[in-house]
């Protein structure tokens, strides 16, 4: 479960703290799908 956990924060900060920055310029899914590529 710990582990679960570890790896579900991580992914759900990224994406937090990707999406605002960019969303000025982009869509939040748009950048996120490019980033994740």
């Amino acid at each position: 479960m710990e582990s679960g956990m570890l790896s579900y924060f991580p992914v759900c900060v990224e994406q937090a703290a990707v999406p605002p920055h960019h969303s000025t310029n982009r869509n939040p899914v748009n950048v996120t799908h490019r980033e994740k590529q």
